[in-house]
């Protein structure tokens, strides 16, 4: 989790000074990223990774086919059981 939040901050600060550079150079991993993050955590932890993609979408930090690929990893993850604690 704390890796897609360091990532989120990158791009979003690259965003914010009009270089697409490090959004560019993520597209091709974060995909597979998100779905490795996504696998196995609980659902509160899901929810929170959905909340970055879906802020990704909103502010258009990637194109939207790389946006499709993540929605399409992670709804294939099935939903793990909430985790005791």
């Amino acid at each position: 989790m704390n890796l897609v939040y360091l990532a989120n901050d990158v791009v979003q600060q690259s965003r914010a000074r009009k270089k697409d550079e490090f959004p560019r150079a993520f597209s091709p991993v974060i995909p597979e990223a998100m779905e490795i993050a996504y696998r196995g955590v609980t659902t509160d932890v899901q929810g929170k990774l959905r909340r970055v993609l879906d802020v990704w979408r909103q502010r258009g930090v990637f194109p939207l086919n790389i946006l499709g690929e993540i929605d399409q990893r992670l709804d294939g993850i099935h939903r793990p059981h909430e985790k005791c604690h």
